[in-house]
């Protein structure tokens, strides 16, 4: 390969990675977060989840399990499905063993000491980022009673669904496994320029 040809490739490689870099640097994961109000015994808490894309019908994004309590009492939820019905978009989130989740955010639960809920927002699952309000129910067993949200005039679970993309995103980390790459041509491209210089210094001088 001449060294024309050779400069060529390696500014090829290096606009290639570049764009690649860029390309990482420019995709951004949605931040879910949501905040509930203390309600029917219930403690005000907050949770959160990252996902690629906005959450459909039928997903199950995946998150940290998070905790709920009564102060006395405490339950860690470990599941959860999304869900738009008519006119409504809708989470709902269970501890598993005997709570059960429905595809429509139907929630249930068998026995203590499990618990499962669900909250809705107007107009279907978002599509954009921004705050939406929520309104919900739940059943939170406990060994001798359970706290009901939401069902037969008990207090509703209330609070907000806050969603944004997070500032500074990180490029992807195989976008920099590239860069050795990158600076590896940049070497090469600048010794044969230095060798190519010295040698027509070389010939000029000998003339």
């Amino acid at each position: 390969m001449t060294f024309r040809n050779r400069k060529a490739a390696a500014a090829a490689a290096l606009s290639f990675v570049a764009c690649c870099i860029l390309a990482g640097s420019a995709r951004a994961d949605l931040l879910y977060q949501f905040s509930l109000n203390a309600s029917g015994g219930i403690h005000a808490a907050a949770f959160s989840f990252t996902v690629p894309t906005f959450v459909t019908t039928g997903e199950s994004p995946a998150f940290t399990p998070f905790t709920l309590t009564d102060g006395t009492h405490t339950w860690t939820f470990v599941e959860g499905v999304a869900a738009n019905l008519v006119g409504l978009g809708c989470f709902a989130f269970g501890t598993g063993g005997t709570a059960t989740l429905g595809p429509d955010c139907g929630t249930g639960v068998q026995s203590s000491p499990d618990a499962a809920f669900l909250l809705q927002m107007d107009g279907g699952l978002p599509t954009a980022t921004g705050t939406y309000s929520l309104d919900g129910r739940g059943i939170f067993d406990f060994p001798g009673g359970q706290h009901v949200l939401g069902i037969g005039g008990a207090p509703h679970l209330t609070g907000n669904l806050v969603i944004t993309i997070p500032i500074n995103p990180v490029p992807e980390p195989s976008m920099w496994l590239l860069v050795p790459t990158a600076v590896g041509l940049a070497r090469l491209t600048s010794k044969k320029t230095l060798r190519c210089g010295a040698t027509r210094h070389g010939a000029a001088r000998g003339e």
